[in-house]
């Protein structure tokens, strides 16, 4: 699908990019792709709280690297966000803390 940004596969444990977004959006995707592997692997949510779980840990982890992508990911948030169950997400909040931490840490070590 050439409007698929990028995608985690869980089988393989590999992210795949679109090689024609520009890189702002492919280092968000990356991220994006990351929070699936750290927040979902082995755990049964819902696709939207998912989406929105790991657009948040993009968008933390990419301001901690000085990237704004406000303009991306708010947007995305909001159209999961509708149809997710803002009390299971508010619950999660705390995973997704720690896996904040956990890929802070390992990018510290490049």
């Amino acid at each position: 699908d050439k409007d698929l940004e990028a995608f985690y596969s869980y089988s393989d444990d590999k992210i795949f990019v679109n090689k024609n977004l520009d890189t702002l959006k492919k280092v968000k995707a990356i991220c994006h792709e990351c929070g699936h592997k750290l927040l979902h692997q082995g755990v049964i949510l819902e696709r939207a709280l998912r989406e929105v779980e790991a657009e948040t840990f993009a968008y933390i982890i990419m301001k901690h690297l000085g990237l704004d992508t406000t303009s991306i990911s708010l947007d995305y948030i909001v159209q999961w966000s509708q149809v997710a169950e803002v009390e299971r997400l508010v619950l999660r909040m705390a995973e997704m803390e720690k896996a904040v931490k956990v890929f802070l840490k390992k990018i510290a070590r490049l």
